[in-house]
């Protein structure tokens, strides 16, 4: 992802509210900063899937077959995902 040096693009943490990180079409993302926009729709209590799946209906709504996927991780460990026009798969170990 050629946006990962551009803040809130490719990945976004703050220690008070959780992460994301996303992969994909790296020119629109930097455009529309979805990590920072993923980790503040989570400071005002959305959890990750709501806020990553809100973030990338930003983008759909001007780029609609862009290709892109986001993961969030709130500070309480709650894990979301979301994806446009890509096969994404992630998994989760705990313990």
């Amino acid at each position: 992802l050629a946006d990962s040096g551009v803040v809130g693009s490719g990945a976004y943490v703050d220690t008070e509210v959780g992460g994301c990180g996303a992969t994909g079409d790296g020119d629109t993302m930097m455009r529309f900063v979805p990590c920072y926009q993923v980790v503040e729709s989570m400071r005002r209590g959305m959890g990750p899937k709501e806020a990553a799946e809100e973030a990338l209906s930003r983008i759909r709504s001007r780029h609609p077959t862009f290709q892109g996927a986001l993961l969030a991780l709130s500070k309480a460990g709650e894990v979301g995902a979301a994806t446009n026009c890509m096969d994404f798969r992630y998994s989760v170990a705990s313990g």
